[in-house]
């Protein structure tokens, strides 16, 4: 029974196949272990993977077209230009509005004009001299009836007064315009004012109101000036002997004279016209 057991040929065979090399190769070969591995590790380590998926990304000219819409100044300035602010707070809206372009407050006044003044701060006063016609004495009527400026009370203090005077201003057909009840209207002295008088006037508003109005000045003739008498001349001599041309010449004319004797003069008298003054 031992021998069976313990014989070498039965050993010899049965390791033969346990040991050989041909068993042990298809378990740890390494053709079984290159494509296992490999394959794998391409894919997902390859830097061609990794190259198109940071470029778009980080890209440039995705970021530009982004930042200069919102960052341009043609955004801010239609909100902070000039031009948008400036009708507001400039101060010459209100007079071309009212006076379409007359001068305002000005200097010098005429009879049968209208004028606009402008009362700019509390109780200020437009002071004008009113230069009187020069072809006789005349009185003065000053009056603001009418006008459709924004001052609501007008007043005359000089050289004639008056605050509010409305059943004047109905009796020239001028109650309408501005605050009609508190328009004014005055006459100065029935004496009136000599040829070429300068008359000094001052024209404002009731209280401290403020604003522009119109004033309108008319003139009434009191006495026409004097006409001189036409200055009647004796007839001129005649010429002296030897002397030979007109008595009297006239502007414009040109006139033939003859002198026969030594020493002669020819003196005649030159008419000259009373309407102006003329140079000879």
């Amino acid at each position: 029974t031992a021998s069976p057991t313990t014989s070498s040929p039965t050993g010899s065979p049965s390791g033969s196949p346990t040991t050989t090399a041909p068993t042990d190769s298809p378990t740890t070969s390494s053709p079984t272990d290159s494509p296992t591995t490999t394959p794998t590790a391409s894919p997902i380590t390859s830097s061609p993977t990794d190259f198109p998926t940071a470029s778009p990304t980080t890209s440039t000219p995705s970021i530009s077209p982004t930042v200069s819409p919102t960052t341009t100044a043609p955004t801010d300035s239609p909100t902070t230009s000039n031009p948008t602010n400036s009708p507001t707070t400039t101060s010459p809206t209100a007079s071309p509005t009212i006076f379409s372009g007359s001068v305002v407050n000005a200097a010098t006044v005429t009879c049968g004009g209208s004028f606009e003044y402008c009362v700019e701060t509390r109780y200020g006063r437009w002071r004008p001299d009113l230069i009187m016609p020069s072809d006789g004495r005349y009185k003065a009527v000053l009056h603001t009836c009418g006008h459709t400026g924004n001052l609501s009370d007008t007043r005359i203090f000089q050289s004639c007064a008056n605050d509010d005077n409305r059943n004047a201003c109905s009796n020239l057909g001028l109650a309408t315009g501005t605050n009609p009840r508190y328009q004014s209207y005055c006459e100065t002295s029935d004496t009136g004012y000599a040829a070429s008088s300068v008359v000094p006037l001052e024209i404002g508003a009731y209280g401290s109101r403020r604003g522009c109005a119109t004033l309108t000045v008319q003139c009434e003739l009191i006495t026409p000036a004097p006409t001189a008498s036409p200055t009647v001349l004796p007839p001129a001599p005649p010429p002296p002997p030897g002397v030979t041309g007109p008595n009297e010449v006239a502007c414009g004319e040109s006139v033939e004279y003859c002198i026969y004797s030594a020493y002669r003069r020819w003196t005649p008298r030159l008419t000259v016209p009373s309407s102006s003054s003329h140079e000879v």
